[in-house]
């Protein structure tokens, strides 16, 4: 599915990103199939200090609300950064 949705991205001009979201105390810091996904799109990999404070984890696999809040400011800022402006229809 990833070379389809990749495909489709670059027949249509969309800028295809990947956020990688290892789980508490994996130890990998990128994806395994990162040389795969590299060839479609870009690969967002968060701030190790996310992953590995367990004041944000509620359990191994899943983020609690403190976790989810800091990754989710963490992703709009990537977004923003990342994303061209759009005024009148033209790109600046």
């Amino acid at each position: 599915y990833i070379r389809k949705i990749g495909e489709l991205c670059r027949e249509h001009d969309v800028q295809l990103v990947f956020i990688y979201l290892p789980e508490y105390a994996s130890g990998l810091w990128q994806p395994l199939e990162s040389s795969t996904y590299i060839k479609y799109g870009k690969i967002l990999i968060p701030p190790k200090e996310i992953f590995e404070s367990t004041s944000y984890w509620g359990d191994e696999s899943h983020l609690n609300q403190a976790g989810a809040k800091v990754l989710s400011a963490w992703v709009a800022a990537m977004i923003k950064k990342n994303t061209p402006v759009v005024k009148s229809g033209v790109s600046q």
